[in-house]
């Protein structure tokens, strides 16, 4: 256990590590084009779908089937993302909403946009952005490093998403002069599925072969209160009341990130047709999942389900001529800032918890991670969570202390709570502390759970 708990330290503290691949001249490195979909999920429960765009990054990329979000939430995640950093650490804990009054990320805080620009990058950010609640003031997304903001509305892909789509590829084909350039193209969608009256808005064929997910009718984690709270939302029941409403809402869902691929296919249109494809770096990922239906919930946050945490994450790099690959280690979104910084020779301003990831891209070494820290709840004081995943095992606490913990490996559905199972109170123990060593080490302001 010590030497479990010396690593989970060096994880929450450790440099950005590995060697960088470009620490020539300036214009010797490589573009980085970042797509930042909204709420889709890692392929789960839905069938294969024709995703043609994302298929041409294929040739030169790994795949991470086991990606994970720190916090399965919008702005909670895209502060990781920006700042290489879990989102209690930059003060980001639910999402940055103007009605809530909530707080924006700070300025102040080391973010891609900056630590680029700084580094000599010209930067753009394309879509939506969702981290200070006055997004849509000039000069606002500048106080964070980016050059060439384009924001998009929080909320609704409708309209939205073709526009920034073809201002982003606009931007790509006069960027040769700019180079090395960083973009950051942030689609809405696929969390149009949030309003699934939206689906009548939509032209095209819905016809999916659709079915309700293994662990729709799973109860909720029996004996768990806030589970219960959540299985039976009111909102849940009003939009969703029957499984044909459901089977309607997954037909969409499928839809949707089709639609982010045919968006997609602008932007790389731009990238291939301006000469550029050679010499970027192409990572495609979202922020969180969605549940689907799963333990019949919707949408996200309140819970570490697998359908809520686990993300697409391709990373293509046209220098290494190793092809396609995929790869099953543990893999978070904290990793993708230091392994940006890897790819183009730039250094982060401060250690960073994450992982380079660029060794997996060259087909040097694999990932030896045993486990991943995560957060989440939206409303800390009502649904805050706390918790770590490994290929093994799972466990949460909620704030109140109610907790949670599955044997992933025998149990991929997460039917069967065994934190009140005793063959299990090792286990429970161990991984208890663990994520209270966690939270003390990095700080996290909400002190309830930690005696």
């Amino acid at each position: 256990m010590k030497a479990t708990a010396a690593g989970g330290a060096a994880l929450a503290f450790g440099g950005i590590g590995g060697k960088a691949w470009s620490s020539g001249r300036l214009r010797d490195r490589p573009n980085l084009l970042l797509v930042l979909d909204d709420q889709e999920r890692q392929p789960m429960h839905t069938p294969a779908l024709a995703l043609p765009n994302r298929d041409r990054l294929k040739p030169q990329a790994v795949e991470f089937t086991r990606a994970y979000c720190t916090y399965p939430l919008c702005s909670p995640s895209r502060a990781t993302l920006m700042t290489g950093r879990y989102p209690h650490q930059v003060g980001v804990l639910t999402n940055v909403d103007f009605a809530a009054k909530n707080p924006s990320l700070s300025t102040r805080a080391p973010t891609l946009g900056r630590v680029f620009s700084e580094a000599g990058y010209t930067t753009a950010y394309f879509g939506k952005w969702h981290l200070s609640r006055r997004a849509h003031t000039f000069g606002t997304l500048r106080r964070y490093g980016f050059d060439s903001p384009h924001v998009s509305n929080q909320l609704i892909a409708f309209h939205s998403d073709p526009r920034v789509t073809e201002n982003a590829g606009r931007w790509i084909r006069k960027s040769k002069d700019r180079a090395p350039w960083l973009l950051v193209y942030s689609p809405i969608n696929p969390h149009d599925i949030c309003f699934p009256g939206l689906s009548r808005r939509y032209p095209g064929d819905k016809n999916y072969p659709v079915s309700l997910p293994a662990n729709y009718e799973s109860p909720a984690a029996p004996g768990i209160r806030t589970l219960a709270g959540l299985h039976n939302s009111a909102v849940v029941k009003s939009l969703l009341p029957d499984e044909s409403g459901w089977l309607d809402f997954l037909r969409f869902y499928c839809y949707l990130i089709e639609d982010v691929d045919r968006n997609l296919g602008v932007v790389l249109d731009a990238l291939e047709e301006s000469g550029q494809w050679e010499n970027t770096v192409k990572v495609f990922t979202s922020d969180h999942g969605e549940m689907g239906g799963s333990h019949g919930l919707m949408g996200k946050s309140p819970t570490m389900y697998e359908e809520n945490l686990r993300i697409p994450l391709w990373i293509s790099d046209p220098r290494p001529g190793q092809g396609f690959r995929q790869c099953d280690g543990l893999v978070s979104n904290l990793d993708l800032a230091p392994t940006l910084c890897a790819a183009a020779g730039v250094r982060w301003p401060e250690p960073l918890p994450g992982r380079d990831l660029t060794p997996v891209l060259r087909g040097e070494e694999g990932i030896a991670r045993e486990h991943l820290f995560c957060e989440g709840g939206g409303d800390p004081k009502r649904f805050g969570w706390r918790g770590l995943c490994s290929r093994e095992w799972k466990y949460w606490h909620y704030l109140n202390g109610e907790e949670l913990l599955f044997n992933v490996q025998e149990d991929p559905l997460e039917l069967h709570n065994l934190a009140g199972d005793h063959g299990a109170a090792d286990v429970l123990s161990a991984w208890r502390e663990r994520v209270r060593e966690w939270r003390r080490e990095t700080k996290d302001p909400f002190s309830e759970f930690l005696g």
